[in-house]
């Protein structure tokens, strides 16, 4: 069974729209700490650092997943339920109304936009969009009551509905970015198995041609020998020729490959060919085979598009390369295929950090179909695919 659509592109948008969310909350920090401490004399002091610290954990956290984990989900989720706690517990935060000063914005506004947003990344669409609408409400209760500086509800709505415009607008936008990723990575995935198909359907189409010719040829031979046959010996020879021609035709016959049957290594090499020259035509590509041996369907497509990937994240990445490479060489051991570029290279180190989609794609499907991969950057890049033959 061919691979599922890979999210190169929707991981991509992510990582891009993960850092401008961190960056965007790191600058909205600054504002929500001047206007959270300069309030938190008349705040209840405990409720204040409890709800206070908790979104400026939640903010500088999505700053850390953006940058250097990678793992932006919880943080999305923590600064969108750090915030609503902070509005479900205002009013145990304020310990006398009285102390309020005229013109009181409770400090929680200035991180309810960007915690509405947040629930885009963190949430299910239908819940992220419950949240954005539940926000503005809550705060429009809020900033209506003596607890809120008791703004008038003409103003206090203007307020809760730019909250509101602001946060769906945008959370609409990183749906519809994310939604068109999702059908580039589709669209990807389908064209990169049409190629696949196509190559091996080929190929298996030249092995169907191969065995007609084989028993084309036998039952010429066999049919020349009888109608020169003019004794009993040469009946015999005419009669033996028979017998092991109809015995190759119904060996070669079994070995007629289906959709699913193992591939021989001569016919990978030549499919794979046929995609590195489709899919990324500047890549040079050398194959070599000491014999020729079988591969597993599934693993012969896993081998070949991972390869594919590689290569196109060469070109992709390695943009200052002058050389970008394929070569696969199989021995009676193992087949083994080598991606590399003359780049400058990257931190291995940082590859589950912002590069967890090449990880997902090439890394984890190649484990599940135990393709043996090794990945070095020191000077270029260099992955190493290796397929153990059986004994």
């Amino acid at each position: 069974m061919l691979a599922k659509a890979t999210p190169y592109a929707l991981d991509r948008i992510d990582g891009l729209l993960a850092r401008m969310f961190a960056v965007a909350a790191l600058l909205l920090s600054i504002e929500l700490i001047t206007n959270a401490l300069s309030q938190r004399s008349f705040l209840h002091p405990v409720w204040f650092w409890v709800s206070f610290g908790a979104v400026i954990a939640s903010q500088l956290g999505s700053v850390i997943g953006a940058f250097f984990t990678g793992s932006m989900k919880l943080w999305y989720r923590a600064l969108t339920i750090t915030t609503f706690f902070a509005l479900a517990t205002w009013p145990l935060e304020v310990r006398s109304i009285v102390d309020l000063p005229m013109g009181f914005t409770p400090w929680v506004w200035w991180a309810i936009g960007f915690s509405a947003l947040a629930a885009v990344g963190g949430f299910r669409e239908i819940t992220a969009l419950i949240i954005l609408f539940a926000m503005p409400v809550m705060w429009l209760v809020i900033r209506t009551s003596e607890l809120g500086g008791g703004k008038p509800l003409g103003e206090a709505i203007q307020d809760s509905l730019y909250s509101f415009f602001f946060s769906t607008a945008m959370a609409l936008l990183v749906m519809a970015l994310r939604q068109q990723s999702t059908r580039v990575d589709t669209a990807y995935a389908q064209q990169l198995a049409t190629v696949a198909r196509s190559a091996t359907l080929a190929a298996l189409e030249r092995e169907r041609v191969r065995i007609d010719a084989i028993a084309h040829g036998k039952v010429i031979s066999t049919l020349a020998l009888a109608t020169q046959a003019q004794n009993a010996e040469q009946r015999a020879t005419a009669a033996k020729a028979a017998t092991e021609a109809m015995a190759r035709i119904e060996r070669e016959a079994g070995r007629v490959p289906d959709g699913e049957a193992p591939v021989s290594t001569e016919t990978f090499f030549e499919a794979l060919g046929n995609m590195i020259a489709a899919q990324a035509p500047g890549v040079e590509y050398r194959s070599k085979a000491q014999q020729v041996s079988e591969l597993p369907f599934n693993q012969a497509v896993t081998l070949a598009e991972v390869t594919v990937e590689a290569a196109l994240n060469s070109i992709r990445h390695a943009t200052a390369a002058s050389k970008h490479s394929v070569s696969i060489q199989n021995t009676a051991s193992s087949l083994k295929v080598t991606v590399s570029d003359d780049g400058v290279g990257f931190r291995v180190g940082n590859l589950g950090r912002a590069n967890a989609g090449v990880r997902r794609v090439v890394i984890e499907r190649c484990k599940a179909f135990g393709i043996k991969v090794n990945l070095s950057s020191t000077e270029g890049t260099r992955w190493i695919f290796e397929v153990k033959h059986d004994a």
